[in-house]
């Protein structure tokens, strides 16, 4: 503000005028010539829009990947230049005068810093509009230019486009952008951008953020703007069958501009075992025109041999060893039914199964694993600070040196129904540090990546090119198993390729050097190893044509009767959970459980609708039959709605959404 210092300001780094400085002190005479350019001297400083953005970049930065983490925005496909634009043309729009047919509007930003007017190109490819003329990008633009801005525009195109879908549903536009509990669609699109931030997973791709915004929907607004977020997406090139690849690159996506399909079968638990069976299949009409009963849907199972129908109140039939529903019709969009049938194990096909391996570091110490280090100082261990089932669990850190070892197993032979389960938290420095899974059937001469054999929570990231050379390009797990929280996940892999062969499996963790001392390793518990007999459920869904539109495979373990108490994998399709009342009030929470056996561990949190865990509760044995659980902290919560997890002890979990008057 003093005009009488007319001598120029330069900004330049701490480097390079460190470097300057030595140069004139050594008597060198350093030339600044003018910018050859005319007109005034512009600083970004002054555009809005870029201010926002800047700032933008901090709430994506500290919201992804939880509190403790903010080092989840590094990877190739992530939008963090498209959240920044996205709020920066949020909060610079005049939501006073905005009206509900603005969105084909060209909205450029950084305008100002280049010395345009406002209606100008900005400094994007394209000004930002609903508009496929004036914005054209789609998702099949990512791998034409992969700088970081190039990418974010494109994921900003898409959040723009969805917030004038949801303006339009909803037909109103608030003025105050900054009331949370707003109804505008303006209010409604923002609070869903920032919720999916907080729900979608550490390092994510276009469509994990995609389906993070899709679960704050079904959390906050109970699934009623679905459509219209989809129809924002598919638009995008983000539709339901476009594939996102790997998050760490971003080359490999396929784009497509589809919306979910009429009928959508709720994905089903991978492993199951007992000798009775409840299979439950819970179906739901998409975002495109709905069915009618002129052209129904079909749901099979195909049962492996030794497993028989026994009955179906929901209309099912045994047609051959398949059981079939028929004329499942869908009059409305967002409609869904639910089928079922039971099923038993035949008394000749039901057998024990055998555990080789069964290691949780407590009372279960079989199959002889044992820790070796291959390179550094590390090892594995046994650690109390984080365990599934507990109090102790298997432990690899995340040492700051280069380092790489192994947990190894005895030989084992796997027969039958083979399978590999465990549960395991792990947080790694993403793609440069990691965990894997190898098996050797010459005695440990040689391993392989066990990539192809998981059927359930398989790797999630692959080590960097630049990663210790012994691994680099390698699939594995990095990053964190769930987006911040400490949570164990169930990992299954199908060992069936193996039987009558002798095989080592072993747990690897690798780092490279000066990794950051932050991340806290990996941790695995309840390691079982399980042979036994059963095979395959498959469940298809065809359209009228026969068009095959799903289809899930079920591992599914055949147990002689009275075995489900301590053999089974799964106990949800048996197990019902009530909370009541619903809303809870003074009191607090009641959950009424309907058990079919008794269990050792029950894991109950309480989370509200962002994720974040509030309350945590574990009931060491829960008898058989139905009783009532009292929760009264719970009523200590402010009013709000919140979501009940109760894990089972085979890992499966039900989700309850509560509300508190």
């Amino acid at each position: 503000t003093d005009n009488t210092i007319t001598i120029p300001a330069v900004m330049i780094s701490q480097a390079n005028g460190a470097t300057l400085a030595a140069q004139l002190a050594s008597g060198v005479q350093v030339t600044l010539p003018k910018p050859a350019a005319s007109g005034p001297q512009l600083d970004g400083d002054f555009d809005n829009g870029v201010v926002v953005h800047e700032y933008g970049h901090g709430v994506s930065t500290r919201l992804t990947g939880g509190p403790a983490n903010s080092s989840c925005l590094g990877n190739a496909e992530q939008g963090g230049e498209g959240w920044s634009d996205y709020l920066a043309l949020m909060l610079t729009t005049n939501w006073a005068t905005a009206q509900l047919s603005d969105g084909p509007n060209a909205r450029p930003v950084g305008t100002y810093a280049f010395g345009q007017t406002t209606t100008g190109g900005g400094i994007r490819r394209y000004p930002y509009s609903t508009s496929l003329t004036t914005n054209p990008l789609t998702y099949a633009n990512v791998a034409t230019n992969t700088e970081v801005h190039a990418i974010g525009e494109i994921w900003c195109a898409a959040l723009w486009d969805m917030t004038w879908n949801i303006i339009q549903q909803k037909g109103t536009i608030n003025t105050n952008l900054y009331n949370a509990a707003g109804t505008g669609g303006n209010n409604i699109a923002l609070q869903l951008m920032v919720q999916g931030l907080k729900l979608q997973p550490c390092q994510p791709g276009f469509l994990d953020a995609r389906d993070a915004i899709l679960a704050a929907d079904s959390l906050l607004y109970q699934g009623q703007f679905h459509c219209a977020i989809w129809s924002a997406f598919a638009r995008r090139g983000m539709g339901y069958s476009a594939v996102q690849g790997l998050s760490t690159s971003a080359t490999d996506q396929v784009a497509a501009y589809d919306t979910p399909p009429n009928v959508i079968l709720r994905k089903q638990e991978m492993l199951r075992a007992g000798n009775t069976f409840t299979m439950a299949f819970d179906l739901s009409c998409g975002c495109a025109p709905a069915t009618t009963t002129t052209t129904p849907y079909t749901l099979t199972d195909e049962l492996p041999t030794g497993l028989q129908f026994v009955s179906s109140s929901t209309g099912g039939t045994l047609v051959g060893n398949k059981v079939t529903f028929s004329n499942l019709s869908f009059t409305t969009p967002g409609q869904t039914r639910t089928v079922s049938f039971q099923a038993q194990a035949t008394a000749a096909a039901a057998c024990s199964w055998a555990l080789p391996i069964h290691d949780n570091r407590d009372a279960a110490l079989v199959g002889g694993l044992t820790s070796t280090t291959l390179t550094g100082a590390a090892g594995w261990s046994t650690s109390t600070a984080h365990a599934y089932s507990g109090p102790n669990a298997w432990y690899a850190p995340a040492p700051v040196d280069s380092s790489d070892f192994v947990l190894t197993s005895a030989p084992f032979t796997p027969t039958g129904l083979s399978t590999l389960t465990f549960y395991h938290y792990f947080d790694f420095e993403s793609t440069y540090d990691g965990g894997m899974v190898e098996l050797s059937t010459d005695n440990g001469a040689t391993w392989q990546n066990a990539t192809s054999y998981f059927v359930q929570n398989g790797y999630n990231s692959t080590y960097a090119a630049n990663a210790s050379v012994s691994v680099a390009g390698r699939r594995c797990f990095s990053g964190r198993s769930v987006a911040g929280t400490t949570r164990f996940i169930r990992s299954v892999l199908d060992l069936r390729s193996f039987v009558g062969l002798s095989v080592r499996l072993r747990f690897r963790t690798v780092t490279d050097l000066a990794s950051p001392s932050a991340f806290e390793g990996w941790f695995i518990d309840d390691i079982q190893v399980a042979n036994g007999c059963g095979g395959n459920q498959t469940i298809e869904l065809r359209t009228a044509a026969n068009t095959l539109q799903t289809t899930q495979p079920i591992l599914t373990y055949l147990l002689p009767a009275g075995a489900l108490a301590t053999q089974a994998a799964t106990l949800a399709s048996t197990s019902q959970f009530l909370a009541h009342p619903n809303p809870f009030g003074a009191t607090g929470l009641q959950l009424q459980l309907t058990l079919p056996t008794p269990q050792a561990r029950l894991a109950l949190t309480l989370h509200d609708v962002t994720g974040r865990t509030l309350l945590q509760r574990t009931v060491a044995q829960a008898a058989a039959g139905t009783s009532t659980l009292s929760w009264p902290e719970a009523a200590n919560l402010p009013a709000g709605l919140y979501l009940l997890q109760v894990q089972l002890p085979d890992g499966s979990t039900t989700t309850l959404r509560v509300e508190h008057e």
